[in-house]
């Protein structure tokens, strides 16, 4: 099975109890940056003196090698306690895994996503926009032009924003 695991943005004090179960049972961790999530696993275990099981497995799954790394996959590799935690916020909103979903959902494996961290709907309540609609974009290209031209798609979408 997999599990789609939010890490908190900014305070650590925001993960919930499941999620830190659900780290801790972890077979393997599919991570954005290992090296963030060892460096939240550490700080669970330490603040929170959870224990975690022995000999976790680390596996680097980002934006750049995401489409490899699904490609090559058996739905077998879901017969263990997988789960995917991106850096902070929701896997799969403006982070990798949707394509890990897909493939899932392809493939028929149980999957489970957690609810948590997520700064698109943190922003949008921020905002004071006084409506219940919104229009997410993600992240814009990087260049000038085609930046330019998704900006000018947003704006001119056919919502009206009242601020």
């Amino acid at each position: 099975m997999l599990s789609l695991v939010p890490t908190p943005i900014g305070n650590i004090g925001d993960i919930s109890l499941r999620a830190i179960e659900v780290l801790s049972e972890a077979d393997i961790l599919l991570c954005e940056d290992t090296r963030v999530t060892k460096k939240l696993i550490h700080i669970l275990k330490e603040r929170y003196n959870t224990a975690f099981k022995e000999n976790q497995e680390f596996i680097s799954l980002h934006s750049h090698n995401e489409q490899a790394f699904v490609a090559k996959l058996e739905p077998s590799f879901f017969e263990q306690n997988i789960v995917y935690v991106s850096d902070a916020g929701m896997p799969g909103v403006s982070d990798p895994g949707q394509i890990l979903v897909r493939y899932c959902i392809q493939n028929g494996v149980n999957y489970d996503i957690l609810p948590g961290a997520n700064a698109l709907l943190t922003a949008f309540v921020a905002s004071g926009f006084v409506t219940t609609q919104m229009l997410f974009f993600g992240f814009l290209d990087h260049k000038g032009t085609s930046r330019a031209s998704q900006l000018q798609e947003a704006l001119h979408n056919g919502y009206n924003y009242t601020v």
